[in-house]
Protein backbone atom coordinates (compact mmCIF):
# COMPACT_ATOMS: atom_id res chain seq x y z
CA UNK A 1 0.00 0.00 0.00
CA UNK A 2 1.31 3.45 -0.90
CA UNK A 3 1.54 5.94 1.91
CA UNK A 4 0.82 9.61 1.28
CA UNK A 5 3.83 11.87 1.23
CA UNK A 6 4.30 15.51 2.13
CA UNK A 7 6.84 16.04 -0.62
CA UNK A 8 5.91 18.09 -3.67
CA UNK A 9 7.85 18.02 -6.89
CA UNK A 10 8.88 21.36 -8.30
CA UNK A 11 10.12 22.28 -11.76
CA UNK A 12 13.66 23.23 -12.66
CA UNK A 13 15.21 25.85 -10.44
CA UNK A 14 16.69 28.85 -12.25
CA UNK A 15 19.63 30.75 -10.85
CA UNK A 16 20.74 33.98 -12.40
CA UNK A 17 24.04 35.75 -12.15
CA UNK A 18 25.21 38.96 -13.76
CA UNK A 19 28.71 39.83 -14.80
CA UNK A 20 30.13 43.01 -16.27
CA UNK A 21 32.84 43.42 -18.86
CA UNK A 22 34.31 46.89 -18.50
CA UNK A 23 36.99 48.47 -20.63
CA UNK A 24 38.25 51.89 -21.60
CA UNK A 25 37.72 53.24 -25.09
CA UNK A 26 41.05 53.05 -26.93
CA UNK A 27 42.78 56.13 -28.28
CA UNK A 28 42.37 54.95 -31.87
CA UNK A 29 38.73 53.84 -31.73
CA UNK A 30 35.32 55.42 -31.40
CA UNK A 31 32.95 54.68 -28.55
CA UNK A 32 30.75 52.72 -30.95
CA UNK A 33 33.70 50.61 -32.13
CA UNK A 34 34.52 49.86 -28.48
CA UNK A 35 30.92 48.77 -27.84
CA UNK A 36 30.84 46.41 -30.81
CA UNK A 37 34.26 45.01 -29.95
CA UNK A 38 33.26 44.34 -26.34
CA UNK A 39 29.97 42.68 -27.31
CA UNK A 40 31.83 40.56 -29.89
CA UNK A 41 34.12 39.35 -27.10
CA UNK A 42 31.24 38.59 -24.73
CA UNK A 43 29.25 36.80 -27.44
CA UNK A 44 32.26 35.04 -29.00
CA UNK A 45 30.96 36.39 -32.29
CA UNK A 46 32.21 38.19 -35.35
CA UNK A 47 30.99 41.61 -36.35
CA UNK A 48 28.84 40.15 -39.12
CA UNK A 49 27.06 37.91 -36.61
CA UNK A 50 25.85 40.91 -34.59
CA UNK A 51 22.99 43.24 -35.43
CA UNK A 52 24.10 46.68 -36.58
CA UNK A 53 24.68 48.92 -33.57
CA UNK A 54 22.73 51.74 -35.23
CA UNK A 55 19.60 49.57 -34.87
CA UNK A 56 19.93 50.02 -31.08
CA UNK A 57 21.23 53.59 -30.80
CA UNK A 58 22.18 56.63 -32.86
CA UNK A 59 25.98 56.30 -32.88
CA UNK A 60 26.67 59.90 -33.90
CA UNK A 61 24.49 61.22 -31.08
CA UNK A 62 26.10 58.82 -28.60
CA UNK A 63 29.60 60.00 -29.58
CA UNK A 64 28.55 63.62 -28.99
CA UNK A 65 26.88 62.86 -25.64
CA UNK A 66 29.94 61.12 -24.19
CA UNK A 67 32.55 63.45 -25.68
CA UNK A 68 35.45 64.51 -23.43
CA UNK A 69 34.40 67.21 -20.98
CA UNK A 70 30.87 65.91 -20.54
CA UNK A 71 29.57 64.08 -17.48
CA UNK A 72 27.29 61.69 -19.32
CA UNK A 73 26.27 58.13 -18.60
CA UNK A 74 24.15 56.47 -21.29
CA UNK A 75 22.62 52.98 -21.01
CA UNK A 76 20.77 50.94 -23.62
CA UNK A 77 20.23 47.34 -24.71
CA UNK A 78 22.19 45.79 -27.56
CA UNK A 79 22.21 42.09 -28.49
CA UNK A 80 20.44 41.27 -25.23
CA UNK A 81 23.09 42.96 -23.09
CA UNK A 82 22.84 46.15 -21.06
CA UNK A 83 25.46 48.52 -22.41
CA UNK A 84 26.52 51.51 -20.34
CA UNK A 85 28.82 54.17 -21.75
CA UNK A 86 30.46 56.72 -19.49
CA UNK A 87 32.23 59.86 -20.62
CA UNK A 88 35.46 58.95 -18.82
CA UNK A 89 35.36 57.05 -21.51
CA UNK A 90 34.43 53.54 -20.40
CA UNK A 91 32.20 50.89 -21.92
CA UNK A 92 30.46 48.38 -19.64
CA UNK A 93 28.60 45.39 -21.07
CA UNK A 94 26.42 43.60 -18.51
CA UNK A 95 25.32 40.05 -19.12
CA UNK A 96 22.84 37.97 -17.15
CA UNK A 97 23.32 34.22 -17.18
CA UNK A 98 20.44 31.91 -16.34
CA UNK A 99 21.30 28.43 -15.13
CA UNK A 100 18.63 25.76 -14.70
CA UNK A 101 19.09 22.85 -12.34
CA UNK A 102 17.24 19.54 -12.25
CA UNK A 103 13.76 19.25 -10.79
CA UNK A 104 13.74 18.85 -7.02
CA UNK A 105 11.27 18.08 -4.30
CA UNK A 106 10.30 20.61 -1.64
CA UNK A 107 12.61 18.92 0.86
CA UNK A 108 15.48 19.22 -1.67
CA UNK A 109 15.70 15.56 -2.73
CA UNK A 110 15.50 14.61 -6.38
Amino acid sequence: MNEPTNQRRTGPVERTSTFDVERPVGRDETVCEAIVSTVMTVEHATMTELAPLYAAIDCEALERLVAPGTAARIAFTYEGHRVTVRSDPQVVVSTTLVEASAATTVDGKV
